[in-house]
């Protein structure tokens, strides 16, 4: 009759095969060798067909960079084996003693051609909202939906909600200044924060100049003031207590529980306290404070683009709003024309452009674009555009692109290796290709951006903007009188026959648009970008 292992017995060495067997567990399995012959045999038995395996996993697998884990993952020696084999006739012992300290060496290495580096991500969080925030100089500062490094945050004043990568929301009020340090991590120097950390994010640690706490999946309330005298008040959950410079001591842990709550003195006497819920702002506090600075921040684009279109150098104006969405027209919104340059709508779709209520196209398909005609030449122009891109996968995405080539056509473009481009070719040959440095890199994904640029050819200059800011100054080559006519916004008007690159379709949304013929001054353009940006 075969041999059954016993249950215990094959749990037991499937957490071996697995590297994960306890101290606890190596002496229960020495004590089952010991006793019983059979099982001994079986433990060889498995031994070498893990062996077998691995080595039929090293050689089938080894050109592959990701797939199943072999067996035997752990290194480390098995010493409760020496005991087990004390009990045992020569042979077996010699088997047993070998066979656990033998691992069998890793598959040998694949040498493969060097490949480009695929980027990372390097930051810890994302600020998700931050109604009325005003951030000192000295710190990081940004807008509501950019990822943040690890560093200082300081919030003179106004609120801010931060969520780390592990899950962890913190919501602070200012006046405050926070260290972000990892996804894991944050030290409070001064301010009041409330903490929300999912189970997912368990063990996420906030230091303070008195404390240090260790969540185990709660929410709470931390003050610390000017003099370093520091709150903590637990309103769900449990949090460990450490002394400040303790690390986590045993010695210095004390616990706190939902309705507990703990005050430490200048002198670093602990005082009981009742929490106070109310004192620290919540998520939906903040949303609602978030929606109503979205309103203001809306009206007050309304009226300056109101202002805007009765400026006398603008060429045409897409502000993409319209109470006619099954109408495939984008409406020019230029004051006092006759004859608007209106665009026509091919494939895009309405959706929501930078605060509720303000409307947006989509550009998603090859297909998808904004038919426009532009009449008469330029000695210069500006060209300016809000934009919220998805992602860069063609080589070029387009902004603003003509049918024609030469002839000082211009074309205004994103290039996947993320600069901004502009060309116009004079005549074959005579070619000016004005490329910033990388700029619009995963920082500016899912985020309204201002885009601008200039072509100035009485100065012989061109320049690049990005949210209100120069980013590179060119020299014209071949400078030349500018000029449109049929285009397309956010694709090719029509490919240059022969172009390698023919889907160079926008992956993304734009809600507004404006050409104007005269070269705008860097305060003016700074200017559009500040009555426009979605939270201030």
């Amino acid at each position: 009759m075969s041999y059954v292992p016993p249950k215990e017995l094959r749990q037991l060495l499937a957490v071996l095969a697995d590297g994960e067997l306890s101290e606890e567990q190596e002496c229960r399995l020495a004590e089952i060798l010991r006793r019983d012959p059979q099982a001994r045999t079986y433990y060889l038995d498995s031994i070498a067909l893990w062996t077998s395996l691995h080595w039929e996993y090293a050689a089938a697998g080894s050109d592959e960079a990701s797939g199943p884990v072999p067996p035997f993952r752990s290194r480390r020696r098995l010493p409760f084996l020496v005991v087990a084999a004390a009990g045992l006739g020569s042979l077996a012992a010699v088997l047993l003693l070998a066979l656990p300290l033998f691992r069998p060496p890793p598959p040998p290495a694949v040498v493969s051609a060097p490949e480009q580096a695929e980027p990372i991500d390097v930051n810890v969080a994302r600020l998700m909202q931050a109604p009325g925030a005003e951030w000192e100089k000295n710190g990081l500062t940004a807008q509501p939906g950019a990822s943040l490094p690890a560093g200082w945050v300081h919030l003179r004043s106004g609120m801010a909600q931060i969520q780390f990568y592990s899950g962890a929301t913190v919501i602070l009020e200012g006046p405050a200044d926070v260290q972000l340090i990892s996804p894991q991590e944050a030290y409070c120097a001064r301010g009041k924060l409330r903490a929300t950390i999912p189970h997912q994010a368990c063990g996420f640690t906030i230091g303070s100049p008195k404390l240090k706490l260790v969540d185990l999946g709660t929410e709470f309330g931390l003050r610390v003031d000017e003099s370093a005298q520091t709150e903590v008040h637990v309103f769900q959950g449990k949090v460990k207590v450490y002394g400040a410079g303790s690390g986590q001591a045993e010695a210095s842990q004390r616990e706190l529980t939902a309705g507990h709550g703990l005050r430490v003195d200048e002198s670093g006497m602990a005082h009981v306290i009742v929490p106070e819920p109310s004192t620290f702002p919540t998520a939906q506090q903040l949303a609602h404070l978030a929606e109503q600075e979205s309103r203001r921040r809306y009206q007050a684009w309304l009226a300056a683009s109101e202002r805007l279109r009765q400026d006398p150098r603008l060429l045409l104006y897409y502000t993409f709003q319209t109470d006619r969405p099954w109408d495939r027209i984008l409406p020019d919104r230029v004051k006092g024309r006759q004859t608007p340059l209106d665009g026509t709508i091919v494939g895009c779709e309405w959706t929501n452009g930078r605060w509720p209520g303000k409307q947006a196209l989509e550009f998603k398909s090859p297909g998808d674009r904004v038919r426009i005609y532009v009449p008469g030449e330029y000695d210069a122009i500006t060209l300016m555009a809000w934009v919220c891109l998805d992602s860069l996968e063609n080589r070029y995405n387009g902004l603003l692109v003509t049918d024609s080539w030469g002839d000082g056509y211009l074309q205004w473009q994103i290039r996947q290796d993320q600069m901004l481009y502009m060309s116009m070719e004079r005549r074959p040959g005579e070619h000016d290709q004005l490329a910033s440095p990388p700029i619009m890199g995963p920082a500016h994904l899912g985020r309204w951006t201002h885009l601008a640029a200039v072509y100035n050819r009485p100065a012989g200059t061109a320049q690049h903007y990005v949210n209100g800011r120069a980013v590179s100054v060119h020299g014209l080559l071949y400078p030349h009188k500018v000029q449109f006519r049929f285009a397309a916004i956010g694709n090719w008007g029509a490919p240059k026959p022969g172009h390698p690159n023919r889907i160079c379709n926008l992956n993304g949304r734009m809600d507004e648009f404006a050409l104007f013929k005269q070269a705008l001054e860097a305060q003016e353009i700074r200017d559009l970008y500040e009555i426009g940006k979605p939270n201030p």
